[in-house]
């Protein structure tokens, strides 16, 4: 996929799949939200550091540690991180 053809839909939908994936097996039993956290799911720091790594992979934007990232604490969040580089992203290509 690349960055300059990601739109809003794409990239949420990539989130979703992303850390789905990487959810420990059995504790996805109700439809992800915005609003789902990410500790129940079995996500914990480390976890989401390999959710950055995968989604940088999958959509070649470059989740870089950065201020703030501690305050992510669900799927809404990491959308919502994802959204804004992809837009600093295209704004820096353009």
């Amino acid at each position: 996929m690349e960055l300059d053809i990601i739109n809003e839909n794409e990239l949420r939908m990539t989130v979703f799949d992303t850390i789905s994936a990487r959810a420990m097996p059995g504790k996805v039993m109700a439809a992800l939200t915005d609003n789902t956290h990410l500790a129940p799911l079995g996500i914990d720091s480390l976890g989401l550091v390999l959710v950055f790594v995968d989604l940088t992979s999958r959509t070649g934007l470059q989740f870089e540690r950065q201020e703030g990232m501690a305050d992510i604490r669900t799927i809404g969040d990491v959308v919502q991180y994802a959204l804004q580089l992809s837009r600093h992203e295209n704004t820096e290509m353009n």
